[in-house]
């Protein structure tokens, strides 16, 4: 990371004097293709409109770079990011124990639950419990 101004700023995104190539293919400040310029004449377009030069494209040749506001730049990715990130479906796995030996009115109510969080959305992992011969004759429980 990179620190400017007090600001932490990604590698990925240089701004203004950080962009370290001889020319730049310009984008001005409402969206208009100016075409590849030195990147002395791109700073100085940038100075002049009060904002900064950032560099959207570092791959491509020559660097794609746009006049714009990079404090209003980051805040549009955070939102773009947070959105996302809400978008994403949380699925939760309930998981219910029982005993093969359990009476009926616990296992309606076990069976009551289960229903409940399947209609919720959720998933339902059931986990059968043996102990001592119930673990070696299984076929025995009722």
């Amino acid at each position: 990371m990179n620190y400017r101004e007090g600001v932490c700023i990604s590698t990925e995104a240089r701004i203004n004097d950080r962009i370290r190539v001889p020319e730049v293919r310009l984008i001005g400040p409402t969206a208009e293709q100016i075409g590849v310029v030195d990147i002395d004449t791109a700073l100085r377009m940038a100075d002049e409109f009060g904002l900064d030069l950032v560099e959207i494209a570092p791959d491509a040749k020559p660097p794609v770079c746009k006049i714009m506001d990079f404090g209003k730049y980051k805040y549009e990715i955070a939102q773009k990011a947070r959105e996302a990130r809400q978008n994403q479906t949380h699925i939760i796995v309930k998981e219910v124990r029982m005993r093969p030996k359990i009476e009926s009115h616990d296992y309606e109510t076990k069976r009551a639950h289960i229903e409940k969080f399947l209609r919720g959305g959720d998933k339902v992992k059931i986990t059968m419990q043996f102990r001592g011969r119930e673990q070696t004759r299984p076929e025995l429980v009722r």
